[in-house]
């Protein structure tokens, strides 16, 4: 059974960043024609879904009191924002931002020491 899914304009973008990403220049003309014949602000599209997959997301959408479209749209980007690379790398970076990257003193001295005692 398929199911419609509704994009956001936050989703939209993201989805337009990854054409151009993938496809290039004939990525943003697609996507163009596509807007073009829609009659909502968002890209519609169907997906299929396993019953049991679709079951559990209804009813985690009816308890947040998000629509159906509002739902899929943000668990799909939640999605490929988890698995992007370059969000992944950028959250990474903010992680370790304020770490000292430097060599523990531990490990410094213990080199140190092995090749001191290391003949070359």
């Amino acid at each position: 059974m398929a199911y419609g899914l509704v994009l956001t304009r936050a989703a939209r973008k993201d989805l337009d960043r990854l054409l151009d990403e993938v496809l290039g220049r004939a990525g943003r003309d697609a996507s163009q024609r596509i807007d073009s014949l829609g009659y909502t602000i968002g890209m519609k599209t169907a997906v299929s879904v396993p019953d049991a997959v679709y079951e559990r997301a209804e009813k985690l959408a009816r308890r947040m009191r998000k629509s159906r479209s509002k739902f899929y749209s943000d668990a799909l980007l939640e999605y490929v924002s988890r698995h992007d690379p370059a969000t992944v790398t950028a959250a990474l970076d903010a992680l370790y931002e304020g770490e000292d990257s430097g060599p523990d003193p531990f490990v410094r001295e213990s080199a140190r020491r092995v090749l001191r005692s290391t003949g070359w």
